[in-house]
């Protein structure tokens, strides 16, 4: 089945080469009807065939053929090739009174063959120096005109290259657009429903529990609340995650001084890091950051958390002006599932899921930084690599 983008470009481009190409047929209708008829007209009037229509006002030249429609030798001075091609055409299209199209290879010409005993005016009764009557072979060179509609034909065709090109990336662009909010929809409910069962069937375990009574009540009540909050947790954090993948949030930055913003952000986690007995090294230089400071703290917290519930004993945490790295000595992933950790619900080796790290990346790209993990001194390291832009 084809993606969005790939029809929007196919739709794009098929519109533009068909609406030149309609214009293109319409142009060479058009002049080529507007050049014959101004042709048919100026020798029609000259050879007195057609008095009513109205001439341009453009004079056919005239050549003189004897009566084996040969170019008399009186003519010969000034006959050129195209002159003497245009008489052995006739030679073998003798019809007279009749105005044709002739090509001859480049060169393009309205004719008409007359006997030179049938004209009026000046040239009648002319005769070749024989004394025998001939003929007269009168003619419109069009191959200006002609050379003209190739031209504009060649134009088109360029056009049509051109606009089919640039119709065809911006239907891709927009495709992909589309094709890139439609993902994040799937997405979106895929997430909700993956996420949100968990707790549901805590909740609906610890109700069935209490209402038969194999489950103490104040229990059950409190695990209802605790997956309650964890479900609402969750649902805020995917409505969060699809609001920035949808584009619809705009990071407002204001200069934010790193080593402060940290000791910030870890307070909240003071008594999860206590609990646990981890020894926090802080090493942080001075320095600031332009980021929009709801969404840095956001992104910072997921990443802190994340380095909390992993660690056993030990974190770091270190920014060097450039970027700034949260150490953890927990276990590592493997190299394949370090590649994964910013993936949307990613399970990882203990089968836990989560999209804090994914939220994380989102507001780095958000804010033009780019965020990274590795395997650092038997531990894992999550950094932000901040833009010098930013």
């Amino acid at each position: 089945m084809k993606r969005t983008h790939t029809k929007l470009a196919a739709l794009g481009a098929t519109a533009v080469i068909v609406a030149l190409a309609a214009a293109a047929m319409a142009f060479n209708l058009f002049i080529g009807w507007k050049v014959n008829a101004d042709a048919v007209a100026d020798l029609t009037y000259t050879l007195g065939m057609d008095s009513e229509t109205e001439p341009t006002g453009r004079t056919p030249n005239y050549l003189l053929l004897d009566s084996s429609y040969a170019i008399d030798a009186s003519e010969l001075w000034w006959a050129g090739k195209d002159e003497e091609k245009l008489a052995a055409w006739f030679a073998n299209h003798p019809k007279e009174y009749v105005v044709q199209h002739v090509t001859l290879n480049d060169w393009s010409c309205y004719a008409a063959l007359v006997p030179s005993d049938d004209l009026e005016g000046p040239h009648h009764g002319s005769t070749t120096p024989s004394g025998e009557p001939g003929y007269f072979i009168f003619y419109i060179d069009t191959t200006s005109e002609q050379s003209l509609i190739s031209t504009v034909n060649m134009a088109f065709v360029t056009i049509a290259i051109v606009g089919a090109f640039m119709a065809g990336a911006a239907g891709y662009l927009a495709g992909k657009r589309i094709d890139t909010a439609q993902e994040a929809q799937k997405r979106f409910y895929e997430n909700m429903s993956h996420d949100l069962k968990t707790p549901l069937a805590a909740i609906r375990g610890y109700a069935e529990g209490a209402s038969g009574g194999v489950v103490d009540s104040a229990e059950a009540t409190r695990a209802i609340v605790r997956e309650t909050d964890r479900m609402t947790n969750t649902i805020n954090e995917i409505l969060g995650l699809s609001r920035l993948e949808a584009g619809a949030i705009t990071p407002e930055k204001e200069p934010i001084e790193v080593a402060d913003f940290m000791q910030d952000c870890l307070m909240p986690m003071e008594g999860s890091i206590r609990a646990k007995h981890i020894d926090v090294q802080l090493d942080l230089a001075e320095g600031e950051v332009m980021a929009d400071p709801g969404l840095f703290d956001h992104a910072l917290s997921n990443v802190l958390t994340n380095a909390v519930r992993h660690a056993a004993m030990c974190m770091r945490i270190r920014y060097d002006g450039t970027s700034l790295m949260v150490w953890n000595d927990g276990t590592v992933p493997a190299d394949s599932q370090i590649a994964q950790l910013f993936d949307r619900f990613h399970a990882g080796d203990g089968g836990s899921t989560g999209i804090g790290l994914a939220i994380a990346k989102e507001i780095a790209e958000l804010h033009g930084w780019k965020i990274a993990a590795a395997r650092m001194d038997d531990g894992l390291a999550i950094s932000f690599l901040f833009s010098t832009k930013s």
